[in-house]
């Protein structure tokens, strides 16, 4: 049996009394009975006491001492466990009093401010009625006794279902479930911000919808999310590979080191580590050293019962640095645009991206002259290139594709294709 419990007291000091109480008991599924009483107090009213609660000493001048239903108390309590809202106020204002009378009360207690700090992260208040606006719940008789645990039951109620997620259907705090409804199911980025405007995180989606809908769901999980975040923004680029260029500058890449093929004197390709030098072109680029080690052992495993020849050992390599490279040396990607009748595209030649655009011209016209449209290029080359060798090599794998891309005739791309950049 669960006991909900109220109490208003005559101030927060140590001297503290009960001078009103009530007591809801609920067997987990209905309200089982209800006891609620006014109690005299041996001290005064403090006058934010009476603003506060209502509860004048003309009202408390019949009422019983806590001495006269302390047994009627003790029993409603007695095997029971103890709910209230902030359990170290009413459970020990409680055991004091019991104490005065030489009872000693000991009950398990459930507190629902910890719980809903627990289950609910990111609220600016964990009050009682920041908690009831939150689940819409109404209180009636604020700040009373019986009003105040009845609205505690139903918090709890609340909160079984977060203890109990596969029960709960996702819930998003006010400000969060706006931005919801507002947003759309297209690609695109979003970036979550500090009180100082550093970026927390940035995540390139396939839907802004379902990214905000995963992050912002109030459950532990999103705990650093809802409790750090102070600003939202979003952008729809229509293209998850142009959102990767757009976001890149919230953390760059330093490439520090790369792999590049040397000839050995018995014609073998031998890799050779070493730091990163942008005059060199290598595909082979690398954050960590540790990144760098992996694909230098894959590489060097090629042959490494030394049974290969030159040229074939010498194929395997080449064969390896083409996966890893653009698919084509010249290359159109395309995807939505940012509205309705409109295409992103992505130019690729000679193995260098050349930049990105947006225009309503359909991929068939464009990919007959890629020149006719003019591209923007925000990032050095080398990032440009990397961004891109590595997207189109997991598109194969996305399962929410948002590009596509095909290979354009050399011809094609014999212009000087610096003008219209």
């Amino acid at each position: 049996m669960y006991a909900i419990v109220d109490i208003e007291a005559t101030g927060v000091h140590e001297s503290q009394e009960i001078i009103e109480i009530a007591i809801i008991h609920w067997d987990g599924e209905k309200v089982v009975s209800v006891y609620e009483t006014l109690i005299k107090p041996d001290g005064q009213l403090l006058p934010h006491i009476i603003e506060l609660t209502k509860i004048t000493p003309k009202m408390l001048q019949n009422a019983p001492r806590f001495d006269e239903v302390s047994d009627k108390i003790y029993d409603l309590l007695e095997n029971t466990t103890l709910i209230s809202h902030k359990t170290d106020f009413d459970y020990e204002i409680l055991k004091k009093s019991f104490s005065k009378l030489g009872k000693n009360l000991k009950l398990k207690t459930i507190c629902t401010l910890k719980l809903s700090y627990q289950h609910i992260p990111g609220l600016k208040s964990y009050s009682l009625d920041t908690l009831c606006s939150f689940f819409r719940i109404k209180i009636q008789d604020r700040h009373r006794a019986i009003g105040d645990a009845l609205a505690t039951l139903e918090l709890f109620k609340e909160l079984e279902n977060f203890m109990m997620p596969q029960k709960s259907s996702p819930r998003f705090h006010a400000e969060h479930e706006r931005m919801i409804k507002k947003s759309q199911s297209k690609p695109g980025y979003v970036v979550f911000y500090d009180k100082s405007n550093h970026p927390l995180s940035w995540i390139v989606t396939h839907s802004v919808s379902d990214c905000l809908k995963e992050k912002l769901e109030i459950k532990n999980e999103n705990s650093t999310y809802l409790n750090q975040t102070h600003e939202i923004k979003t952008s729809y680029t229509g293209s998850k590979l142009i959102a990767e260029f757009e976001v890149s500058h919230l953390k760059p890449l330093f490439f520090k080191y790369e792999i590049l093929l040397e000839k050995s004197k018995s014609g073998y390709l031998r890799p050779v580590l070493s730091r990163y030098n942008y005059k060199n072109h290598s595909i082979w680029l690398f954050l960590t050293k540790q990144k760098a080690l992996e694909k230098l052992k894959k590489i060097q495993s090629l042959n490494s019962d030394k049974k290969l020849s030159a040229h074939e050992y010498n194929y395997l390599i080449q064969k390896l640095q083409k996966q890893d490279d653009f698919p084509s040396p010249h290359l159109l990607i395309w995807g939505f645009g940012r509205q309705q009748d409109e295409y992103s595209y992505v130019l690729v030649v000679n193995g260098q991206v050349q930049g990105y655009c947006y225009s309503d011209i359909n991929p068939e016209q464009v990919l007959l002259d890629p020149y006719q449209l003019k591209y923007q290029r925000m990032l050095s080359q080398e990032r440009s290139n990397y961004i891109t060798r590595q997207y189109l090599k997991d598109l194969k794998n996305d399962r929410h594709k948002t590009d596509q891309w095909k290979e354009i005739r050399e011809k094609k791309v014999t212009k000087n294709y610096d003008l219209n950049l």
